[in-house]
C-alpha cells in the first residue's frame, strides 16, 4: 500500500528564520525573521502579548549589559567555589583562570557573568571529587554545560507593554 505524502507549495520570498534566541514569531509564517526584529517591530503581537508568550515559555530578560546567573548544584546540594567558565562564541581563555571569563561560585552556588555584546555563551563547570577514587583511577569528574543565547535587542519590560509595537 502506497500513502502519498502532503505537499504545499512555499512562496519564492521564503526565508529561513535565523535567530539563537527563542522568538514569539519564530514557528510562524510571518515577516520576523529574528529575535530582534521580533522584539522591535512585530507584525503579530503587541508588547503585552510578547511579554506573557516570554513569561509562558520561561524567556528571561537578557541582552548586552544584563547579567546572565546561574545556580550549580551537586548531589542536591549548592556547589560553593565552582569554577564556572562562560565564553563568547569566538573567544578564547586565557592560560590559568581567566578573570574576564571565569567566576567562581559563592557559597549558595550563584554565580553571574555579564556579557558586552549579543553572542552565544557557552557556560561549562568542571568539578573534581578526589575522594571518589577507585582501582584504576584516582578521581571522579564531573561537568555540565549550558548554552545561553544573548540577543542584541532584549524583549521589553513590562513597564513598555502600554504601547503597541506593529
Amino acid at each position: 500500500m502506497v500513502f502519498p505524502l502532503p505537499i504545499a507549495p512555499l512562496p519564492q520570498d521564503l526565508q529561513e528564520k535565523d535567530s539563537p534566541a527563542p522568538f514569539p514569531c519564530q514557528n510562524r509564517p510571518c515577516g520576523c525573521q529574528s529575535a530582534e526584529q521580533c522584539w522591535k517591530k512585530c507584525c503579530c503581537f503587541d508588547n503585552s502579548q510578547k511579554i506573557a508568550w516570554a513569561k509562558a515559555n520561561n524567556v528571561t530578560e537578557s541582552g548586552p549589559n544584563k547579567p546572565i546567573r546561574v545556580r550549580v548544584v551537586f548531589e542536591e546540594k549548592p556547589l560553593a567555589n565552582a569554577r564556572v567558565t562562560f565564553i563568547p562564541r569566538g573567544q578564547q581563555l586565557a592560560e590559568g583562570f581567566d578573570e574576564k571569563f571565569e567566576r567562581r561560585t559563592d557559597d549558595k552556588g550563584v554565580v553571574e557573568f555579564t556579557p558586552t555584546e549579543a553572542n552565544l555563551i557557552l557556560v561549562a563547570v568542571h568539578h573534581q571529587e578526589p575522594e571518589r577514587s577507585g582501582e584504576g583511577y584516582d578521581s571522579t569528574y564531573y561537568s555540565a554545560t549550558l548554552t545561553v543565547a544573548v540577543p542584541e535587542v532584549p524583549f521589553l519590560t513590562p513597564a513598555a507593554t502600554t504601547s503597541v509595537a506593529k
